[in-house]
């Protein structure tokens, strides 16, 4: 898993730097994988991105960064229902996907005036309207109960399109055409939609009990990231703390 969080090139570059910088980023992260273990896009990234980026994008490096992910969404989820703002908004009503069921999405670019703080955001629909949409969103993010029952990541809101789930990346923090961040997220919304939902809602109306601890999809608990950090780091040699 660790695999697709960590670029290659950002590993390679650690460890060819070497000095104090390389061998700091590398200790950083075996310390933050092993020793905390829940780093999935997250304390890995940040701790790898700090010892060997810094952010000097100008408007055009940062628009081909972005334009590269939008080339490879729609190659991969199909044409765009429509573009909304100058293009920097797509939506995708149907979009398609060989692995399984996604939700309707907007992929959504803010080129803010300064390149290094422009950013792309995915909103998915998780639900159409309903009447306890506000309700949910409410619970989701206030109730301390249902907060820790399931995973979650991202912001919650609702319109009168339907609940959603959104979720902003950095594009200076884009590799290449690379779409974990997306495709997580969609996933993680589809599981919502499909399981998670329908459960909070029982909860609600006190019909069912929050769960007594943190539901999570398959694979993506604290003890199966662990243990993906830990085969990441003996394959790339490096030594535990």
């Amino acid at each position: 898993m660790l695999e697709r969080l960590i670029p290659e090139e950002w590993w390679g570059k650690l460890r060819q730097r070497g000095g104090p910088v390389g061998w700091l980023g590398l200790a950083a992260l075996a310390t933050v994988a092993i020793g905390i273990g829940y780093c999935e896009y997250g304390a890995a990234e940040t701790v790898v991105r700090a010892a060997v980026m810094g952010c000097t994008d100008g408007t055009t490096v940062a628009a081909d960064r972005a334009a590269r992910v939008f080339q490879r969404v729609i190659a991969v989820y199909g044409e765009p229902t429509r573009e909304e703002d100058r293009g920097n908004t797509l939506y995708f009503e149907a979009p398609k996907s060989a692995d399984a069921a996604v939700s309707p999405f907007w992929l959504r670019l803010s080129d803010d005036a300064d390149p290094c703080h422009w950013s792309l955001s995915v909103q998915v629909r998780v639900a159409p309207p309903g009447p306890d949409d506000a309700t949910l969103v409410q619970a989701i993010d206030r109730d301390p109960a249902v907060r820790r029952g399931f995973e979650s990541r991202g912001r919650w809101y609702a319109n009168d399109e339907g609940l959603f789930l959104a979720r902003t990346h950095p594009v200076r923090e884009l590799q290449g055409a690379s779409l974990y961040w997306l495709e997580d997220h969609l996933d993680l919304a589809s599981h919502w939609a499909t399981t998670w939902l329908g459960e909070v809602r029982e909860i609600q109306a006190g019909r069912a009990q929050a769960p007594g601890e943190t539901r999570y999809r398959p694979g993506k608990d604290p003890k199966s990231i662990l243990d993906s950090a830990n085969r990441f780091l003996a394959e790339a040699g490096v030594p535990k703390p």
